[in-house]
């Protein structure tokens, strides 16, 4: 069983009865709203959509319809904006199940690197960048979106994650079905860490495989009209932070 059907089989029972009140896309983020107010989010890997003219028609279709059915499309759908609106669900599922005193973190401040660790980034996660590259021996940055100088071709993922002391992996390795693959490249890691706005917030699901920790957002229902303008105007999250409880969780 995939780790998507774990996280979706483990949100279920609190998705029964509950229907998308709302949804909001940005450049690359999307919000959804449950009719109690829970928000959910997931980035949007534009770069796999054909046409922008794929989001009215779906997210009419997403409007009013049970949230379980929409976190089905996690699993179900191999459309990038389906997909993506299916983890939204998931994640906002995710508040039900997180404690209230659960700590404030941020991945940049909680994360151990040492002087001489290799560590490898599957996504290029721009707010660890420098945090990295100053205490770490050495940086090696896979992303499928955004090719370029720095950035390693992914076919080399099976040689040189394996090489590596500590991995971050963004939560869009979930949107585009490699998190799994990644997960087994990394043999020699003290440390994985899932993080971002897509990582699914649920520990139990990860307690057996190699994750260590999980890094991700739970946005403040009480700031759901700020957060929506904002997303609107293409906000990404590091934009409206303010907005969200950045958590680190222990596997």
């Amino acid at each position: 069983m995939s780790l998507t059907t774990r996280i979706l089989e483990t949100c279920l029972p609190q998705l029964a009865g509950r229907y998308v009140k709302d949804v909001i896309f940005g450049i690359a983020l999307i919000v959804v709203e449950l009719d109690d107010g829970m928000l959910g989010s997931a980035l949007l890997l534009l770069e796999e959509l054909h046409t922008c003219s794929e989001l009215y028609p779906i997210s009419g279709e997403v409007l009013g319809s049970e949230a379980s059915r929409i976190a089905h499309w996690a699993v179900d759908s191999s459309h990038p904006l389906r997909k993506a609106l299916g983890f939204a669900v998931l994640n906002a599922a995710a508040n039900y199940q997180m404690p209230a005193d659960t700590e404030v973190s941020e991945a940049r401040e909680a994360v151990n690197i040492l002087p001489g660790d290799t560590v490898g980034m599957v996504g290029n996660i721009h707010a660890l960048n420098s945090t990295v590259r100053a205490k770490a021996k050495r940086l090696i940055i896979f992303d499928r979106g955004a090719p370029g100088p720095g950035i390693e071709p992914e076919e080399l993922q099976p040689v040189l994650l394996p090489q590596c002391d500590l991995v971050l992996i963004t939560g869009s390795a979930f949107l585009n079905d490699t998190v799994e693959t990644v997960l087994g490249y990394c043999t020699k890691a003290r440390e994985i860490w899932i993080i971002g706005p897509s990582t699914p917030m649920y520990p139990l699901v990860f307690a057996d495989t190699p994750v260590s920790y999980l890094a991700g957002t739970l946005w403040r229902s009480e700031c759901r009209d700020e957060i929506f303008r904002a997303v609107s105007l293409g906000a990404m999250l590091r934009d409206i932070g303010s907005l969200a409880r950045k958590v680190v969780v222990r596997v």
